[in-house]
């Protein structure tokens, strides 16, 4: 039985998956578990998996249809043995000397949840080449209990990824004692889970050394990635957010502007870039536009968000732009007698 469960869903990982695994059995710390769980992929990611398996005995690989990340990570956690959980990405990897560092000030200050920072290779559109590093620079913070980290839970999450679970150590008996999992979405479950999580956290510690070093694609990449429930996703994540903050009693005003503008940045996100075609028309791209701004959970959060802070001037650039290019396919529309 090992101290630390290292779980990593697997999917067409081809590319970056042995130079991730390399970087989790090459640790200076030896006392974990790699768990391997490959959701469904149609490369040759699991044959990977199994070789390495072979190789060391700390390997297991888990096989099971795709159902998405979250899902592919409750698998893991089921079959983990740790008292702790990590949770890489297959494309990433970790600094060598990460686990150990992480261990320590586990073992040292008995902590529930440790966050460290990352850093980002975006890579341009299905190459090698990295484009930009960006490096995070994450304030060292300790909270010795769960009134304290709740008051300032809204601040971390707006200075450090409290979003991803990649960057994370988390103590295991609080998954096991709330039976706590990553809900079904195919987008923004990690962020749904770390709330699950940070509802039960007494005990919370960050540092400021950039041990995750995270793989990201470029806009075209991302786009290809998003499903047709997107806005469901965003939905469900903002509802969490909100109703989390408003149990422990600590949504303030500006948490409230900060957390709507981030809401609306992902709304005008999914109307102009998550389109439902390669190339939609204008006709189609408003039918879109308009199908998402119907919802009612968003028409509802469009209402309270106008009256606590005004739309931002680019929403209204955008709305403008939209009503403008509509008109004008309208207009020839009719000329043409279509």
């Amino acid at each position: 039985m090992a101290e630390l469960s290292v779980i990593i869903p697997v999917y067409n990982s081809v590319k970056f998956l042995s130079r991730c695994i390399e970087s989790i059995i090459n640790q200076t710390y030896k006392d974990l578990e790699l768990i391997l769980v490959n959701d469904g992929s149609t490369d040759n990611s699991l044959e990977i998996c199994r070789q390495y398996a072979v190789k060391d005995h700390r390997i297991s690989v888990i096989d099971k249809k795709n159902e998405g990340s979250g899902p592919t990570r409750n698998a893991g956690i089921r079959a983990s043995t740790g008292k702790y959980l990590a949770f890489p990405d297959s494309d990433d990897r970790m600094e060598l000397d990460a686990y150990e560092r992480c261990m320590e000030i586990m073992h040292q200050f008995d902590i529930d949840l440790l966050v460290f920072g990352m850093k980002t290779e975006i890579y341009d559109d299905f190459s090698e080449t990295i484009e930009e590093v960006v490096e995070d620079s994450i304030p060292e913070i300790q909270y010795h209990n769960q009134e304290e980290f709740r008051k300032k839970w809204a601040w971390l999450y707006q200075n450090m990824d409290m979003g991803s679970p990649c960057n994370k150590i988390y103590k295991k008996s609080i998954v096991d004692q709330y039976n706590l999992s990553y809900p079904p979405l195919r987008r923004m479950q990690d962020g749904v889970f770390n709330m699950y999580f940070a509802d039960k956290v007494t005990s919370f510690k960050s540092i400021n050394r950039n041990f995750f070093i995270r793989t990201w694609h470029a806009k075209e990449f991302q786009r290809r990635k998003m499903p047709p429930n997107f806005i469901e996703c965003a939905i469900f994540h903002h509802k969490t957010l909100e109703e989390m903050l408003s149990s422990w009693g600590v949504y303030r005003l500006e948490d409230k502007i900060y957390f709507g503008a981030a809401f609306s940045e992902t709304i005008m996100t999914a109307e102009m870039d998550y389109l439902p075609s390669e190339n939609p028309s204008l006709f189609e791209t408003y039918k879109h536009i308009k199908k998402i701004n119907s919802n009612e959970y968003i028409s509802k959060f469009y209402h309270e968000y106008r009256r606590i802070k005004k739309l931002r001037k680019r929403e209204y650039a955008m709305l403008k732009r939209w009503n403008l290019l509509l008109a004008v396919e309208v207009y020839w529309k009719i000329k043409r007698g279509s």
